[in-house]
């Protein structure tokens, strides 16, 4: 029974420290360590899987964080025995996550293709191609985030943006004049105390 409580604290992610308050003892045997490891690592591999289920179905903010979470494990690995800095790695996150294209990324940095290639196995055990769209997925979701953050506070702009982008909203032109419209759509943004109101008309069918 010990092992098993150990593992269910394990795996609710408390220390060595507080799981041993708990038991009011510590864990000493090898046996309840790895349970305790065991229950832990379960935990986080669970965890992630959700993640990985949410981002694959299409959520954006679950893409992000798993890309967040699969760039950082993967600063973990040895970087590549060329020399080369943060900086420029930095450099080359950046680039992706613009949308650069590959070869223009290549010629910006003075290297080749295959050199890409063998630095990104190296560093984060993914081609370059793997990198590049990662990069730029990650990239267009904080892109996303942002144009989305930026209509909630009230900036119209973006508001009719995402109007006529994610909801279909669209404005015809007749003689220099926008056609008369049967529906209004009103958005009201409440930003603490303040309440801004933005109108994207519809025209008729």
């Amino acid at each position: 029974m010990s092992i098993e409580v150990i593992e269910k604290l394990g795996a609710m992610q408390f220390t060595i420290a507080d799981a041993e308050k708990c038991l009011g003892r510590s864990i000493a045997t090898n046996d309840e360590r790895a349970a305790y490891e065991r229950g832990r690592l379960s935990a986080v591999s669970d965890v992630r899987q959700s993640m990985l289920t949410m981002a694959r179905s299409g959520d954006a903010v679950a893409q992000k964080q798993f890309l967040d979470l699969s760039l950082e494990l993967s600063a973990t690995i040895p970087r590549d025995n060329q020399g080369r800095s943060d900086q420029w790695w930095q450099t080359l996150e950046t680039m992706c996550k613009h949308g650069v294209p590959r070869d223009d990324l290549a010629f910006a940095l003075k290297v080749e293709l295959p050199e890409l290639d063998a630095a990104c196995l190296t560093a984060y055990n993914m081609t370059f191609a793997e990198y590049h769209k990662h990069s730029d997925m990650r990239g267009r979701a904080e892109l996303r985030s942002k144009i989305y953050s930026e209509a909630m506070r009230g900036n119209t702009a973006m508001l009719v943006y995402l109007g006529k982008s994610v909801l279909g909203l669209r404005e015809d032109m007749r003689n220099g004049e926008p056609t008369t419209s049967s529906h209004v759509y009103t958005l009201n943004i409440t930003d603490r105390d303040t309440v801004t109101a933005a109108t994207i008309t519809e025209p008729a069918k």
